[in-house]
């Protein structure tokens, strides 16, 4: 038997503004359209009997997925579909795991009932806008039910920081390479598209972080150039000569690595604004105080692309967060496996141009 418990949407009187970027220019106007695809996204919790679930968070019931298991799962114009290499790997997990012995499965009670909030798709990205959204959906039945929690989380400092909130709840420890058979599975769906931000969840996430660590003024400390002079991909060729530039405008340099979870958000919550290059660490600005600014700093090559939704910009219009953008030429960089991944040529005349018009001073 599955039910589906549905939680309340988002009223439609709450709808979000559109409002373009400070430094908007009329050759953006095919990438800034107006998306109210969020607005249709009604998840909810499914409970589901007798079901596989693989290492990597995908649910199968009679080997085939279930709806809501994992983003990017559908067939849409939004995003690329992973549906066919997610249920294929888990798939052959599926039987290998029931008919052979080189794949352990690990056959829960009956008698209680398990939760999971990981999917295929994990990152510091994915554990604040999917993983954590989750969790909190999950709250109601925290005293009837147990978490399965790989053991790969050990290695995530954010992830310890974030559970490490959650004294009550129980957790059931899922050894690497290990999938499980559940008699009993609550799982809160995902949002259906990675890019893709849901408003009532992001609110939720901020404000449950906020309250547990007393964070109720922001602090008007300087701006922040998120840096990535540690890494070797998606930096700037010469990082030094941007911070430099950054410096000289009044932004702290921070590589936000190098930070605990806490430190993060903390700094974030308090500052004036942020730059940063194009990735998953911009999602630090859903920390970001209401009238502040991110500026994105973004590869020229996603101008060509239909698939990337400059989805920072809708998030900072749920936010109340002022949006810049600039771009910059990419560079041939050894390792790379994805134009997303090489380095940006810097352009400092550029840079003084825009912070002119992004600048609220």
């Amino acid at each position: 038997m599955s039910r589906r418990y549905l939680l309340k949407p988002v009223p439609m009187s709450a709808r979000i503004p559109f409002v373009l970027p400070l430094n908007y220019k009329a050759e953006w106007k095919p990438f800034f359209k107006e998306d109210r695809k969020h607005e249709s996204v009604k998840l909810g919790i499914r409970s589901i009997q007798n079901v596989f679930v693989s290492q990597e968070g995908m649910v199968l019931k009679n080997g085939i997925p279930v709806w809501g298991c994992a983003p990017n799962m559908g067939f849409s114009r939004y995003d690329e579909s992973a549906l066919l290499g997610h249920w294929k790997l888990a798939f052959e997990q599926w039987v290998v795991s029931r008919r052979g012995k080189s794949l352990p499965l690990k056959k829960l009670s009956h008698g209680k009932t398990y939760a999971l909030i990981h999917s295929p798709w994990f990152s510091y990205y994915f554990w604040l806008t999917e993983a954590l959204p989750r969790l909190l959906m999950l709250r109601p039945y925290f005293s009837q039910m147990v978490l399965l929690r790989p053991r790969i989380w050990d290695s995530f400092p954010f992830v310890k920081e974030t559970l490490a909130l959650f004294p009550e709840l129980q957790l059931e420890i899922l050894e690497d390479s290990e999938h499980c058979w559940v008699p009993d599975l609550l799982m809160p769906e995902t949002k259906p598209w990675s890019p893709m931000f849901l408003k009532t969840p992001l609110i939720e996430v901020r404000d449950f972080l906020f309250e547990s660590w007393n964070l109720n003024q922001p602090q008007d400390l300087p701006p922040i150039y998120i840096s990535r002079k540690r890494s070797q991909r998606r930096r700037f060729q010469n990082e030094d000569q941007v911070e430099d530039f950054f410096t000289a405008y009044g932004f702290e340099v921070v590589c936000m690595e190098e930070l605990p979870f806490r430190e993060q958000v903390q700094r974030i919550f308090g500052a004036k604004g942020i730059a940063g290059i194009t990735g998953a660490g911009l999602i630090n600005s859903m920390f970001l105080p209401k009238g502040s600014f991110l500026w994105d700093l973004s590869n020229s090559q996603y101008k060509s692309t239909s698939r990337y939704k400059f989805h920072f910009f809708k998030m900072c219009n749920m936010l109340g967060v002022h949006y810049g953008l600039s771009f910059f030429n990419p560079v041939f960089t050894l390792g790379a496996d994805h134009y997303t991944s090489n380095n940006l040529k810097e352009d400092i005349p550029l840079l003084h141009e825009d912070w002119k018009r992004l600048s609220l001073q």
